[in-house]
């Protein structure tokens, strides 16, 4: 049983139900704390000890209140806001019979100690680190922020919205500082952005005038590109941004583009203190954004009773260390235990459930880390931090597509495969909205396309694969089902998807760089759809069809390629025009395919030479039906038990079929090494074949084998359809 809200005296009766089984939990149980109270960071580990302290008063009273024998006392190490001493310290605190730990702070630290405390059956609770590698499903690490892929989204659209076109990032070349530069690099590249290679410095530096200066030079020539106006500067930092901004500003150019800043650079009072750097942040409008949450039950108590200890206004990250605090604290009363194992089996429960501490929410996500992720903007002007608006980027889709990511990526690591990358395609939401809208499942639209359709018709072009998970029926209140959050939702969905061959081969394809994911829900359904790509290809001119003239051109990409002394194919499917579906076609349809093979394009033949047929006999074995075949007034399902009984049936038999397949000269024909050049006169399938979709797929060599690479549908005389060939 799950306990919400503790420190609150209705919650008292909940006390009872754990009983008396707490003969694992020794009488004082020790819980380390890892914080910087020297170094570059002295501040903020000044805040965060008296807020754990008060934490740890606090949870002693509550377990006193409720009549619990055991109590928590803590062992505050100081690590200096350094890695190595970080190590040295957490291996302190082992020895000293903390399993248990608070902290530490910076993502850099976290990486130093992890593996340490993976191998020796720590469980640690990282109250600030953010950085996207150590959002790691499975291990020791629980952290009560949200990893910087979220604030790399936030950042981002804080730049589209202030209308720049360019991003020059200087940043500190550390873990943080590689993270949150490449999430929001990628974001805004999405986003149709230009991120140019920035300036990575060495955050120990005494001084920062060469670094500063390759900035001067970086920007000069962006603004000649884009114009001032167009060009920002996005500073990733601590401490040492005072010192950036005082050196940025012997470079008048710094001063013509405006200034962006980490959640690490807002309300910085040393900035506002430096009279150089305050000058500078407001001349340049520097604008940085900050992790914001509703304030939780305890949040003013804890907010007045810090002020009085402290003297000022208490850091933002209090109220994450005091919550970590609590965490903790409240796994070993669910578990009745103080062993990290079942304290890590717990958390999970606990912090989604409510801990009734600072922070409006707590749940976590597969990595264990803070799944809301909203951000305040903030400003410098008049001298001081100024407050702006909240972009909401936690309990939305967004977020929980980062989750679905998540569960993605932990089943390729557990595979030896790479991690994918969430993709900017907005197919798969669309398709994933439409399916929740009109209670239904399946990888064909209501609107007749398929999901390579669907991802062309978007702007994508990789050969891509899709999953999807929901029912052909929508579940209703009076149906008798619980309601079920999302996150169990998808969860569920994982599992289902991975215990499914085809659908798990999918998931673990080597091939895969990136998925586009899209989720829909309500209190008891959940639609979700996984468009996964390929990634080896980049268009230079995607491929189009004009008067009968087929013609692309572009480069393979991470080390694909192709043979020049074979032909690998261009293909060309064709499906007749996409007409509107009924829900009871598509409930009655499993899986999809490219359309019938209408004709290959091949290198033209050498000077005197010929090739000794124009077409080939193919053979196709019809796997999948298309819904097309299912009578348009086929009921849908009425009842959650009809949708599981029809689930996967098909309207006929596969059946096989026969035809020739005529095989085109190509015009240019340009294959080798990693760039391409095709066109081919087509004008003859197009006659026979008529208006519909034609899908080309382009093959290349990836690690010497065959690999498709491109996937594109071309809608041919098909008005009002984005990339509609004439």
């Amino acid at each position: 049983m799950i306990c919400r809200g503790i420190l609150a005296a209705a919650l008292l009766a909940c006390v009872a139900s754990f009983g008396t089984a707490h003969a694992q939990i020794p009488e004082d149980v020790q819980v380390g704390v890892l914080l910087p109270l020297t170094g570059k960071l002295t501040a903020l580990g000044e805040h965060l000890q008296s807020a754990v302290n008060l934490a740890g008063i606090d949870l002693n009273e509550y377990l006193e209140a409720g009549g619990h024998r055991w109590r928590v006392s803590l062992l505050i190490e100081d690590t200096g806001a350094s890695p190595v001493i970080a190590l040295d310290k957490i291996q302190v605190l082992h020895a000293r019979g903390a399993d248990i730990v608070v902290g530490p702070v910076t993502s850099a630290s976290v990486s130093s100690i992890i593996s340490y405390a993976n191998d020796n059956n720590m469980t640690v609770i990282s109250p600030v680190s953010s950085s996207p590698a150590l959002a790691i499903p499975g291990d020791s690490v629980f952290r009560l922020v949200p990893d910087d892929r979220n604030q790399g989204m936030a950042i981002a659209a804080m730049l589209e919205a202030e209308g720049m076109e360019a991003l020059i990032p200087i940043w500190r070349g550390d873990t943080y500082g590689d993270g949150l530069m490449n999430a929001t690099a990628h974001d805004f590249e999405s986003r149709g952005g230009i991120s140019y290679e920035g300036i990575r410095y060495n955050p120990e530096a005494a001084e920062f005038s060469a670094s500063v200066s390759s900035l001067a030079d970086a920007v000069s020539e962006a603004v000649k590109t884009h114009g001032a106006e167009r060009v920002a500067v996005l500073v990733i930092s601590f401490e040492e941004v005072v010192s950036l901004l005082q050196t940025a500003s012997y470079h008048e150019v710094l001063y013509t583009v405006k200034w962006f800043g980490s959640q690490s650079v807002a309300q910085s009072t040393p900035v506002t203190s430096d009279r150089i750097a305050l000058g500078f942040a407001q001349n340049t409008g520097l604008t940085s954004l900050q992790l914001w949450q509703a304030p939780g039950v305890r949040a003013e108590s804890v907010k007045d009773r810090l002020t009085e200890e402290l003297g000022a206004t208490p850091n933002t990250y209090v109220y994450n260390v005091y919550d970590a605090m609590l965490l903790a604290g409240m796994a070993i009363l669910n578990s009745s235990s103080a062993h990290p194992a079942d304290i890590r089996a717990s958390i999970g429960d606990v912090a989604e459930s409510g801990i009734g501490g600072t922070l409006s929410s707590t749940t976590l996500n597969a990595a264990g880390d803070l799944i809301l992720a909203n951000y305040r903007i903030w400003s410098v002007s008049n001298g001081s931090w100024v407050p702006g608006a909240i972009y909401h980027g936690g309990d939305d889709a967004s977020n929980w597509k980062v989750y679905m990511l998540d569960l993605i990526n932990a089943e390729r690591t557990r595979a030896g495969l790479d991690h994918v990358e969430l993709g900017p395609n907005p197919a798969a939401q669309a398709h994933a909205d439409d399916m929740l809208e009109n209670c239904y499942l399946s990888h064909w639209g209501l609107d007749g396309l398929k999901p390579h359709m669907r991802h062309s018709l978007a702007g994508g072009y990789h050969y891509n694969k899709e999953n999807v998970s929901g029912l052909n029926y929508c579940v209703k209140p009076g149906d008798g089902f619980a309601a079920k959050p999302i996150r169990q939702a998808l969860q569920d969905s994982m599992e289902g998807l991975m215990s499914s061959p085809g659908h798990r081969d999918t998931i673990l394809d080597p091939h895969h760089k990136a998925v586009n994911i899209g989720l829909a829900w309500d209190e008891y359904n959940a639609a979700v759809a996984q468009q996964f790509e390929y990634g080896y290809v980049s268009f230079a001119q995607p491929p189009i069809i004009t008067d009968g003239i087929l013609s692309f051109e572009g480069a393979a990409k991470r080390g694909a390629g192709f043979a020049s002394d074979r032909d690998l194919g261009v293909q060309i499917y064709y499906d007749p025009p996409p007409h509107p579906l009924e829900r009871g076609q598509v409930a009655r349809t499993e899986c999809y395919d490219s359309g019938a093979l209408a004709a290959v394009i091949r290198p033209p033949p050498p000077p005197r030479h010929y090739y000794p047929s124009d077409s080939f006999v193919y053979s196709s074995f019809e796997a999948c039906p298309d819904p097309y075949d299912v009578p348009a007034d086929t009921p849908a399902p009425a009842s959650y038990s009809e949708a599981h009984q029809i689930d996967g049936q098909t309207s006929h038999t596969p059946t096989q079929s026969t035809y020739s397949v005529p095989r085109y000269d190509a015009q240019t024909w340009s294959a080798s090494g990693d760039s391409f050049a095709v066109s081919a006169d087509i004008s003859e399938m197009l006659q026979h074949r008529g208006d519909g979709v034609y899908t080309v797929i382009l093959w290349g060599v990836v690690d010497d084998g065959d690999v498709p690479m491109a996937k594109v549908s071309l809608f041919h005389n098909l008005a009002g359809q984005a990339g509609t060939a004439e």
